[in-house]
């Protein structure tokens, strides 16, 4: 298996430069959203905050009705179309910074079968460019104008958001089943007394997107696929 995952990489080599330029720049745009939905928020609340509230309020109750409707459609009709609800309170959240950049869906795209493992090869072929900073709890850059690590983990995520769910599950058992493999070939070394670097910085990564998007990557996606005692060996 690690020579699998050895010619894998060596192959798709080539790729990463333009992808991860790519990449950066979605993670990077992602990043200034969820920071002006912040600032936007903040001064929301300070300049109009009856607004402010009278806007969460419609928001929680039209996001219940809505989960009520898929948890039983025949009692719980969908909020009507004719009355354009949605599309017509949607502009006030956006000025209101009470939506979310990290769950928006941009644009539809047809399906893609291998999305995920090439994700997952990219993830980790970037990864041996960054090393993990313990004090700072960050994967830091080795070269001095390498990208940062944080929009190159928010550019997978959104990029993972223009699919179906099912391409995100995936994305995480194949790391995870890398992981995996890495333990396994360490435990079968005699000379070797820690798990590889490379585990450790998989794991990071995937806290990182834990951190970043909780729905889009919850922690019990990831300990379906490894035991929880082991991720939490890298600190959070």
């Amino acid at each position: 298996a690690a020579l699998l995952y050895q010619g894998a990489f060596q192959r798709t080599a080539p790729l990463w430069p333009s992808v991860a330029t790519a990449v950066s720049r979605i993670g990077q745009a992602q990043l200034l959203r969820r920071q002006m939905a912040s600032e936007l928020n903040f001064s929301a609340k300070l300049d109009s905050p009856t607004l402010a509230q009278a806007l969460e309020a419609m928001n929680e109750a039209l996001l219940n009705d809505i989960l009520l409707h898929y948890r039983n459609p025949e009692v719980h009709p969908y909020p009507s179309d004719e009355k354009k609800l949605l599309p017509t309170l949607a502009p006030y959240l956006d000025s209101m910074g009470l939506s979310c950049p990290m769950l928006k869906i941009y644009l539809t795209t047809e399906p893609m079968d291998g999305i995920a493992l090439f994700l997952m090869l990219f993830a980790v072929a970037q990864l041996t460019n960054y090393t993990l900073d313990p004090a700072l709890n960050l994967l830091v850059p080795k070269e001095k104008n390498g990208l940062d690590s944080a929009a190159i983990t928010v550019g997978i995520l959104t990029v993972l958001k223009q699919f179906h769910s099912s391409h995100t599950q995936k994305f995480v058992a194949y790391l995870l089943q890398y992981v995996r493999c890495q333990v396994v070939v360490c435990a079968r070394d005699p000379k070797a007394k820690a798990l590889p670097q490379e585990v450790s910085k998989v794991l990071a990564l995937l806290k990182c997107m834990s951190k970043f998007s909780p729905s889009v990557v919850p922690r019990a996606l990831i300990y379906q696929h490894l035991p929880p005692f082991l991720f939490d060996r890298t600190p959070r």
